[in-house]
């Protein structure tokens, strides 16, 4: 998990849910799976909390990204 929060391919939100909720997403592993975490950050607290973290397919990235509610991480030079 911590890769995937230090260096995402993907971040998001759905939409409708709570705004303090971010989705992160990176390939990980052996082999490449994609790894979805998701984390709360608390506003009175100044804290974060990872609410779950699961593995999805092409298909529910590529959804996903079509309905905008993941967008690709671009990383400078």
């Amino acid at each position: 998990m911590g890769d995937v929060l230090a260096s995402p391919d993907y971040i998001g939100q759905r939409p409708r849910a709570d705004p303090r909720r971010v989705e992160f997403v990176r390939l990980v592993g052996r082999p490449h799976r994609w790894l979805l975490v998701s984390v709360k950050f608390l506003d009175q607290t100044g804290e974060a909390w990872v609410n779950s973290a699961y593995r999805i397919d092409d298909r529910y990235l590529t959804r996903r990204v079509r309905t905008g509610t993941l967008w690709r991480v671009v990383r400078g030079p």
